[in-house]
């Protein structure tokens, strides 16, 4: 599934704790509240660095955190692009040659 896979586990990691304290059953209402404030500080923090990160990256490449191509389908279709594009240029050349 390639980075679309990757994204999923991402939130499915992140939404977890949440589940998980709805579970929790303590006699002490002050520690679970305590947790779901560190909880949601988590998330927060995540959720920002996730933003800073898209944003400063090079938005040729964001297909590949979301896309279902893996590593070797993926670079045999830009193999493939490549030769396409070198026999092109090479032919032209040959052609100004003459």
């Amino acid at each position: 599934m390639g980075g679309l896979a990757f994204c999923m586990s991402m939130v499915w990691a992140q939404a977890f704790p949440f589940v998980a304290l709805q579970f929790y059953e303590e006699s002490d209402t002050n520690a679970k509240g305590t947790i779901t404030l560190f909880l949601i500080g988590s998330f927060s923090t995540w959720l920002l660095l996730n933003i800073a990160f898209f944003c400063t990256i090079d938005l040729g490449y964001l297909g590949t955190f979301f896309g279902t191509k893996t590593g070797r389908p993926s670079t045999l279709v830009k193999d493939f692009w490549t030769r396409r594009a070198t026999t092109r240029r090479s032919g032209r050349l040959l052609l100004r040659v003459e």
